[in-house]
C-alpha cells in the first residue's frame, strides 16, 4: 500500500513512480490518497486551503511550514488531531487482504501510522519516502521502520534529526 496526498504533483508523482517500479518487479501496489480518508470533506478543505495559500498568500504557506519547527507540543497536537480524524479509516484500509507493507509519500500519514506502529496497533512494516530535499520535523517519526530520501543530503539531514 502506498499512501500519498493529492497536494500538488510531488507526493502523487513519487507514489506513482514507486508503484510503477514495484509492478515492474512483479509486486502489486495500490496508491491511496490520504486526504480521501478524512471525514466530512476535510481532505478537500485541506487541498483547497493549500492551493489558495500557494496562489494567493505564499507567506501563509511559509508561516505554516515554520510552525512545525516550534517543537514537540505543536507536533503532538497535530498528531493527536490527525489520529482522531483518520486512524480508524487508515486501520480499516490497511487491514485489507494482501497489505504486507506501507510506504508514505506525505508526512502527515507517517505521523498517524508511526504512532500506531509504536503502540503495536499496526503489524505491517512502515516506510516513509521523503519527497523533499529539505527535511522538516514532520518527516521524522520514530515509529517508522525505514526512511528513504531522494538525495544523500536529505538522508544526512534525516539521520541528524532522528
Amino acid at each position: 500500500m502506498i499512501l500519498s496526498a493529492s497536494l500538488g504533483a510531488g507526493h502523487d508523482g513519487a507514489a506513482a513512480e514507486l508503484a510503477r517500479r514495484l509492478a515492474a518487479r512483479g509486486y502489486q501496489a495500490r496508491v491511496e490518497d490520504y486526504l480521501a480518508h478524512f471525514p466530512l470533506g476535510i481532505g478537500r478543505l485541506i487541498r483547497g486551503v493549500y492551493a489558495a495559500q500557494l496562489r494567493l498568500a505564499p507567506w501563509a504557506y511559509e508561516a505554516t511550514f515554520r510552525v512545525w519547527y516550534l517543537g514537540r507540543p505543536v507536533r503532538w497536537l497535530l498528531t493527536a488531531a490527525l489520529h482522531v480524524l483518520t486512524s480508524r479509516r487508515l486501520r480499516r484500509l490497511l487491514s485489507e487482504p494482501g497489505v504486507c507493507g506501507v510506504v508514505c509519500t506525505y508526512p502527515l500519514q507517517s505521523l498517524v501510522l508511526g504512532r500506531a506502529r509504536r503502540r503495536g496497533r499496526m503489524a505491517v512494516p512502515l516506510a516513509t519516502f521523503i519527497t523533499d530535499f529539505g527535511v522538516h520535523p514532520l518527516w521524522i517519526e520514530p515509529g517508522v521502520d525505514l526512511t528513504v530520501c531522494v538525495h544523500e543530503h536529505s538522508a544526512a539531514e534525516a539521520r541528524r534529526r532522528a
